[in-house]
């Protein structure tokens, strides 16, 4: 990107900016499917690697959710209860009496390999009890 050519709110990038990336070949990465016992109305779906998000995904009326074209590793999960279904989650309000939006954590993970379509299910059934 040549300077100035990326603005924020507050300022602007005034030097270059390099990027380095190198394009992997698709039998390199995997895909992961997960199927959920129930439904959460509202819910989004985040999988992490490493304790760091790396895509999110939301339940629109289906028990399966696929996530395709990932780097080799370890994966956990977390649904996010998105009461005003606006993608992220909300602190609670005090004065409004609102309630912080849930977040239901997993202890399990599931390893992608290269090349290969792995299937996991989570139970959230009971969480939402």
């Amino acid at each position: 990107f040549l300077p100035n050519a990326i603005t924020g709110n507050n300022l602007h990038l005034a030097g270059a900016l390099e990027l380095d990336f190198t394009l992997g070949k698709e039998k390199d990465l995997g895909s992961l499917n997960i199927v959920l016992d129930t439904i959460p109305s509202h819910g989004v779906i985040i999988l992490h690697s490493l304790r760091k998000e790396v895509k999110r995904k939301a339940i629109k009326n289906k028990n399966l959710i696929s996530f395709s074209h990932l780097k080799p590793g370890k994966y956990s999960f977390s649904i996010l209860i998105d009461s005003n279904e606006n993608g992220t989650w909300d602190t609670g309000d005090i004065f409004k009496n609102r309630p912080a939006e849930r977040m239901l954590w997993f202890n399990q993970t599931s390893t992608v390999r290269a090349n290969w379509e792995v299937e996991t299910t989570l139970n959230i059934k009971n969480k939402l009890e």
